[in-house]
């Protein structure tokens, strides 16, 4: 397990625990658009860090599987910087920015295992230079540099922005009842303050794999 996911493993449990259904998060106009990419008939719809599987049951055509480290029913449990596959199409959704140690590694294997098109989803706008946003968050949020990204997909075909407007709302505090201490770490709307205001954007990139013959969408 690398240290970017055990730093920040004791939050996704405690987050997932309360979940009593697939949670989405961010903008579902961004889940929109990925599966517009990439729920192609016949095709194996592979989404690394998707979580509970939110886009289960919103999938339509291809036969989606869901990868990722938590242990729950339907989900394929594995560290993505050290898995490859061989799947049609492979979605990545608010994960890269989570992982600044591995990011390169687990885009690395994505561009390896894709057959026809990839999709990545990010919740941080797009940085002249990769690092982390200079926010106040309990697991990493690093900004990433579209040349970077670049030199290992290649140039995306597609490229779109959704703008984030809103704050989230129910965000959870550690510390119920009582005055957050200097420095706390926790999600409550006092403690993330500026890092979730608006605005802000939610950017989709696609690729699609040269001579994968699709045609028309």
């Amino acid at each position: 397990m690398t240290s970017d996911i055990a730093s920040s493993q004791w939050y996704w449990n405690k987050w997932y625990e309360r979940a009593h259904a697939a949670p989405g998060m961010g903008l579902q106009r961004t889940y929109l658009a990925a599966l517009n990419w990439l729920d192609l008939d016949g095709a194996v719809l592979e989404d690394w860090g998707g979580g509970l599987g939110y886009l289960r049951d919103k999938t339509l055509n291809a036969t989606y599987r869901c990868v990722d480290w938590v242990p729950q029913a339907d989900v394929q449990v594995t560290e993505l910087a050290e898995y490859t596959s061989d799947a049609e199409c492979i979605l990545i959704r608010h994960v890269l920015e989570h992982n600044p140690q591995t990011w390169q590694t687990i885009l690395a294997n994505a561009v390896a295992s894709y057959r026809r098109r990839l999709c990545l989803v990010l919740f941080l706008p797009l940085a002249e230079h990769t690092g982390p946003d200079g926010k106040n968050h309990l697991v990493p949020h690093w900004r990433l540099a579209r040349g970077d990204i670049e030199a290992i997909t290649g140039p995306p075909v597609r490229v779109a922005s959704f703008p984030v407007y809103n704050k989230p709302r129910g965000l959870t505090c550690l510390h119920v009842g009582q005055p957050c201490p200097p420095g706390c770490r926790c999600a409550c709307q006092d403690c993330v303050g500026e890092a979730w205001g608006g605005p802000s954007e939610e950017t989709v990139l696609c690729w699609e794999r040269a001579g994968a013959g699709l045609g028309a969408e």
